[in-house]
């Protein structure tokens, strides 16, 4: 780590400019070449200041990080909303734009949550609510580079520290920072708005019901249907039929045409087999999904099947013709190779499930779309559901964001107009690729996504827990029916009607989760659903 040796200061009309020609590194005790520029500049009225940086180093520089301590404190609120509070002598920490990089083994910030990953800030800002106002942090990037922050407690203050961090793939001895604000409000909506309004302008995002790449059908959508089918330890949680007898049960309390059908583990054990994308034979086979797919379409129902937008999985039937794309696999900054990694077996050993390849790789790209149109052809489904689209990467060999632009730009070229995209949540790199999405986590501030993201997406929940019993998502590992009913009770520490209060409020497309096929269509809570559906119907002024 470079620190400036000594550095001179210039005075400024509106601010300061600081100037370091050398560097120091080894806690001072050595020097080299180098310099650091740090220009601060004084905004409106005294309350608000902004900065950038920028650096020379010898070595390639991976990123640059700033300190500003003594910021009066009261809480956080993220870009979703969430509320985060941090006990004194404590820290938080957050990554823009997604929490599944960077992976730590030995976090030495001392802050852990979430595991190994840090929680995911889906847009560059975060809201620092002091005990009288509001600060916004934010930055105004685009391209978007990959950012942290870090967020220690002293007191009634805290120290932040601001990380921009260069693409791996494009590390240099020269390097700068975006601008950052820091910028005082009488409240939150005041400060989201600034950032929400960057937003449209640098990445030209168009209004939901102004995009040309939303068929009429999607704006009617006001129920989601999630089928869990094939989990990854070989339970077999629906097949094809059964999920034609829940359409129909579910026929008889809304209305099919307003309905949207999600179906995940539909191509075998859930993502041992990306990107095959063949119909799994237990479930029914080729003819059975063409059945259900014709009989959805009889109802009116809108279906998609559940894909990913980077996995090639090690147990892919077809691996040993596909595998020469692991020479695109995406590594992290430090060059090491990215997998999705998960104990299904409980031997606390993570078993490599499959591999992240780059989009930024063009063959990669034309293998995956042309998978895709396959499928979009021969079962004639109405949606392409990509997961993983929010799961951005710092790739020490490509650009991500560059390639997931490629990809969605390329697939809604080539696919019928009356077919939508959707994607695993969203996030500011992310708006303007696909109008569909899941829903990710509730707010405890909904004017704070409903001013970020709703304008120009709609999005869908995949469904919470009515009843205990296996999902798709469930690790059998050391489940007992005592530990899967509490789990279902406290739903992640929101009841079944809390979260159905919540996905009402932002008119998030509500959603029946079929984890299994003993979930009955007409029990109390998914006639509470309908009920969310049918006024949301009423609010869209839908016929």
């Amino acid at each position: 780590m470079y620190d400036a040796q000594s550095f001179e200061q210039i005075p400024k009309t509106n601010g300061i400019d600081v100037l370091a020609k050398r560097l120091s590194f080894g806690s001072g005790t050595q020097t080299c070449e180098g310099s650091i520029a740090l220009k601060i500049r004084v905004c409106d009225h005294d309350r608000d200041i902004s900065w950038t940086v920028s650096a020379t180093c010898p070595r390639l520089i991976k990123g640059i990080k700033v300190e500003i301590t003594n910021i009066p404190f009261k809480s956080l609120t993220d870009p979703f909303g969430q509320n985060i509070d941090i006990d004194d002598g404590s820290g938080y920490a957050s990554t823009f734009p997604a929490g599944a990089y960077p992976n730590r083994v030995l976090p030495t910030s001392d802050i852990s949550e979430r595991g190994s990953w840090l929680p995911m800030s889906p847009a560059q800002f975060m809201l620092i609510n002091a005990p009288d106002h509001t600060i916004l942090l934010r930055s105004e990037d685009y391209p978007p580079q990959f950012k942290r922050y870090w967020f220690f407690r002293n007191g009634r203050s805290i120290n932040l520290v601001t990380y921009t961090e260069a693409n791996g793939s494009e590390k240099k001895k020269i390097f700068s920072s975006p601008r950052y604000f820091l910028e005082k409000f009488d409240s939150i909506s005041d400060a989201v708005k600034i950032h929400a309004g960057w937003m449209r302008n640098a990445y030209k995002l168009v209004p939901f019901n102004e995009r040309k790449d939303v068929p009429k059908w999607v704006k009617n959508i006001c129920l989601n249907l999630n089928f869990h089918c094939h989990a990854t330890d070989g339970a077999v949680l629906n097949t094809f039929s059964t999920i034609e007898k829940k359409l129909e049960q579910t026929a008889k309390f809304f209305d099919p045409k307003l309905t949207h059908i999600h179906i995940v583990g539909w191509d075998g054990k859930w993502d041992y087999t990306w990107p095959g994308l063949t119909p799994d034979l237990i479930l029914g086979g080729e003819k059975g999904l063409k059945q259900l797919v014709k009989k959805a379409h009889t109802f009116g129902y809108h279906i998609d099947l559940h894909m990913n937008v980077m996995g090639l999985s090690y147990q892919n039937p077809d691996f040993e013709k596909i595998k020469h794309f692991l020479e695109h696999q995406i590594r992290d900054i430090q060059d090491r190779r990215v997998d999705w990694e998960y104990d299904w077996d409980g031997d606390e050993v993570d078993e490599k499930i499959f591999a992240y390849i780059s989009p930024d790789y063009k063959p990669w790209r034309d293998y995956l779309i042309d998978r895709i149109l396959a499928v979009v052809k021969k079962y004639q489904i109405d949606n392409v559901h990509l997961d993983q689209a929010t799961t951005i990467i710092n790739d020490n060999r490509h650009n991500h964001v560059r390639g997931l632009n490629a990809l969605f730009k390329e697939l809604r070229e080539v696919l019928p107009p009356e077919i939508v995209i959707s994607g695993e949540g969203t996030s500011e790199p992310v708006l303007g690729l696909y109008p569909l999405a899941t829903h990710m986590v509730n707010a405890d501030q909904s004017i704070v996504p409903q001013l970020l993201f709703d304008p120009f997406v709609r999005i869908f929940e995949y469904g919470h827990p009515t009843k205990p019993g296996r999902s798709i998502w469930s690790n059998p590992w050391r489940k007992t029916k005592e530990t899967i009913e509490k789990e279902t009770a406290t739903g992640g520490s929101r009841s079944f009607y809390e979260n159905l209060k919540k996905i009402e409020e932002r008119k998030i497309i509500p959603s029946i989760l079929f984890k299994n096929d003993t979930i009955r269509a007409d029990s109390v809570e998914a006639k509470a659903v309908y009920k969310v559906a049918a006024r949301i119907r009423d609010q869209l002024e839908i016929d």
